[in-house]
């Protein structure tokens, strides 16, 4: 049977769900948590040691079983912040601490295995601007997946140096601070069907953070990401991440640049769609940006058979909801 690698996302705890949810997005206050406590537990060692984890998606229907239709949106548009001119890159980002490239980064937070146990993952996110200038989109199973994510930091321009003889292990660098999420969210249709429905929950694996902090995470960065609904997919996008999986290590910012492909047939309308990626687990939820400016997409899945392609859920109105809950902090 074909299995499908959800980018850096946790095992699957077998549980039911109901498909119904009065709202159309869930999420849980972390604001208990002590932005100091969290950023504390966060230790070097435990930031490297953090791993990737992987999800069987082998429930999705073959490709070319008939796909239900929904209706379109209509197009909106955020626009971005302090972002100028192209940004062609190579695989490795050779500096994550310019613009716009520190508007991402690598997301640290606690989520529950197989056994109950409390453990350490990664993932990868996106400043998108707000009125707030606290918010942060992600893949949805970096927030939830049978339980919600605990102690869950937010690291814009994240990078471990390359050794060198007086420095054979360098530490990782955290040039804008941590941001301790107070709030994280996922679509009800992510939450409720993650588990029993994954061919329908793939569709909105899409996640999102308001953080805490004196000063907001965008303000402290200088700019956001723009983010755009309901427009159309056949783009050039250029995806970012952190991918921990061989060949690449986790302490670097990388990015893969690509036409949309097409879209995954096993999967619920509005399918996921894909683009030439060689990316690994630790890349999930890194943005999708199209003409350097409008996150569009998050790093979602992958088929073990296909290992050049990552797939993206599409950002229609479910996500548009997501944004419109978040964006006020």
């Amino acid at each position: 049977m074909l299995a499908a690698t959800v980018l850096l996302a946790l095992a699957l705890l077998a549980f039911g769900r109901a498909e119904a949810l009065a709202s159309p997005v869930v999420g849980k206050s972390l604001t208990k948590e002590s932005p100091r406590e969290v950023k504390k537990y966060w230790t070097v060692e435990r930031m490297q040691a953090a791993t990737p984890a992987a999800v069987d998606s082998s429930d999705v229907p073959a490709p070319g079983d008939p796909l239900p239709a929904v209706a379109k949106g209509e197009p909106t548009i955020v626009p971005s912040q302090g972002i100028t001119g192209p940004n062609r890159l190579s695989s490795i980002v050779s500096n994550p601490t310019a613009l716009p490239n520190r508007l991402h980064g690598k997301v640290f937070f606690q989520a529950r295995n197989f056994n109950g146990v409390w453990v350490n993952y990664v993932c990868s996110g996106t400043v998108v601007n707000s009125p707030s200038k606290r918010v942060v989109f992600t893949a949805g199973h970096c927030v939830f997946q049978d339980f919600w994510s605990r102690r869950v930091v937010f690291v814009p321009g994240y990078y471990t140096p390359d050794p060198t003889f007086e420095n054979p292990d360098p530490s990782p660098v955290r040039p804008f601070g941590e941001f301790a999420a107070k709030r994280i969210t996922a679509p009800a249709r992510w939450v409720k069907n993650e588990w029993s429905r994954p061919s329908y929950a793939l569709s909105y694996d899409v996640g999102a953070m308001v953080l805490k902090g004196l000063t907001p995470v965008q303000t402290a960065i200088g700019g956001a990401r723009g983010i755009a609904f309901n427009v159309g997919r056949g783009r050039e996008y250029t995806a970012y991440g952190y991918p921990a999986g061989f060949p690449f290590d986790g302490q670097s910012l990388v990015t893969c640049t690509g036409t949309f492909g097409g879209r995954d047939p096993g999967t619920f309308s509005p399918s996921p769609g894909w683009i030439p990626c060689d990316m690994t687990g630790g890349s999930s939820g890194g943005g999708w940006i199209f003409d350097n400016e409008f996150l569009n997409s998050v790093n979602s899945y992958g088929y073990g058979n296909s290992p050049t392609r990552i797939y993206g859920p599409y950002f229609g109105n479910v996500i548009k909801r997501l944004y419109t809950s978040v964006k006020n902090g």
